[in-house]
């Protein structure tokens, strides 16, 4: 594509050398990318109005480096092209050890600890430990099925069970943790329409009478698939039920909000810009203020460099790779280190004379547990993908989230989707860019290759 002009007439410009390779586009307000190659095809150089990026490859085509502005990112591969470590700017290095069969037995985040995989006989992952916390995985069979999941079991500061059914589909219909006691810690049901819709759920808990943690809901859909109505009903009595009802446009996008009988309209652009008071984009279609007042910049390539609101500014920093490293505020930061992706380290600071390192346990779904340095684990429980209890060595947090994402408290760092949050401004970091459940929308167009959102 040459040319790219969307419904405001704005366009993107495109050049390709003659192997079809992009050598330079300029965006929508006039500035400029332009790119270099190999003899490979493959990307060496991105500069751009901010710098530029610089890419080195192995023989095998493995990317070996990522540079800008000063700061390189280092990847070790084993000979198979197996990762064995990602070097940070700072030195902080994730790594891992592989077995025979190149399955990672050992994994070293960037705050030291490790990580250790077991595997059964048929190769399935069996067991993993950290420190003294461990998860162990149950396999059964399932609709005739050998070797589904069925289970697992979390030793830590707070123990639980988790057990797994499954309906005639193979989805998941009902999932229960209890304690090692016996105690029911979380519980939740599902059905599902034909099409594998969730239309009804059950969550329940004896360890937390919170509402949020003791409700069934019941969802309806339009005819394009979108949500249109959700109904919930609150176990305990002391809570009225609620209602909550969505309509859209052709596009997508939401025109119209019920809840509990009050409605709230949202209007847009030709280019599915909020166009309510409050919201200003800029000609690269990145969000600047919206209803909340709240004020955003970005550096060229549509990364969220900070947020003012009425608390203050919080700004954003990235690896080389364009992964977030860092998010500050009034002296307080976090800087986080990766695994294929998720956060699994942060090192925290206080801005005066403290630092110290959280180490995430994760397992394929997500994070299990954090571990901070020199106290002890904090637990989470998901319910539908996301956490909604976190069990600390005394005490239980719940949280509950509305359906796009919103919740009435400040959201664990790995809330809504157990993504990455910024609890300071409610964002939700999704690795291309950030969305914000306030707005039930994302700040830029996604600038990911992968359109990974």
């Amino acid at each position: 594509m040459v040319k790219l002009q969307n419904q405001l007439g704005q366009s993107e410009i495109s050049v390709y050398n003659a192997d079809g390779h992009k050598v330079s586009i300029t965006r929508y307000d006039g500035t400029v990318f332009s790119y270099t190659y190999d003899a490979l095809g493959q990307e060496l150089t991105c500069t751009s109005p901010d710098g530029t990026t610089f890419k080195e490859w192995l023989p095998n085509g493995l990317l070996s480096k990522m540079s800008t502005g000063g700061s390189t990112i280092s990847y070790v591969y084993a000979i198979d092209g197996s990762p064995k470590a990602v070097v940070y700017p700072s030195g902080a290095t994730q790594s891992y050890v592989l077995d025979k069969f190149s399955r990672v037995s050992q994994e070293v985040d960037a705050a030291g600890r490790v990580t250790v995989n077991s595997f059964d006989s048929f190769g399935r992952l069996a067991s993993k430990t950290q420190d003294s916390n461990n998860i162990t995985y149950e396999y059964g069979i399932v609709n005739h099925s050998i070797g589904e999941l069925t289970g697992h079991t979390v030793t830590s500061s707070r123990s639980y069970r988790r057990s797994i059914s499954y309906n005639s589909f193979g989805w998941r219909s009902k999932i229960v943790d209890r304690d090692l006691a016996g105690e029911l810690l979380l519980s939740t049901s599902h059905h599902y329409d034909s099409r594998g819709r969730l239309i009804k759920s059950a969550v329940s808990s004896s360890d937390s009478k919170d509402t949020s943690t003791n409700y069934q809901d019941s969802i309806q859909y339009d005819g394009l698939g979108q949500l249109s109505v959700k109904r919930i009903r609150y176990a305990t009595g002391t809570s009225p039920s609620r209602v909550h009802s969505f309509l859209y446009d052709g596009n997508f996008n939401i025109l119209q909000s019920t809840e509990d009988g009050a409605t709230s309209y949202f209007k847009y652009n030709e280019i599915d810009q909020r166009i309510d008071s409050g919201f200003v984009y800029d000609t690269n279609g990145r969000l600047l203020t919206d209803s909340q007042k709240r004020k955003y910049t970005y550096n060229s390539v549509d990364k969220l460099l900070s947020v003012t609101s009425k608390t203050g500014t919080t700004s954003y920093q990235y690896h080389p790779n364009n992964a977030l490293s860092k998010i500050s505020k009034n002296g307080v930061s976090s800087s986080y280190h990766y695994n294929v992706g998720a956060v699994n380290s942060a090192l925290e600071s206080d801005g005066k004379t403290r630092a110290w390192w959280t180490s995430y346990f994760l397992d394929p779904q997500g994070p299990i547990l954090a571990q901070r340095e020199k106290d002890g684990a904090t637990v989470f429980l998901e319910s539908r993908n996301s956490t909604v209890m976190v069990l600390g060595s005394t005490e239980t947090t719940t949280y509950a989230y509305d359906s796009y994402g919103n919740t009435a408290s400040a959201a664990p760092r790995f809330g809504w989707q157990q993504e990455l949050s910024d609890s300071e401004e409610g964002l939700v970091y999704l690795r291309s860019r950030f969305y914000q459940p306030d707005d039930m929308s994302f700040l830029t167009m996604d600038g990911s290759p992968d359109q990974e959102n």
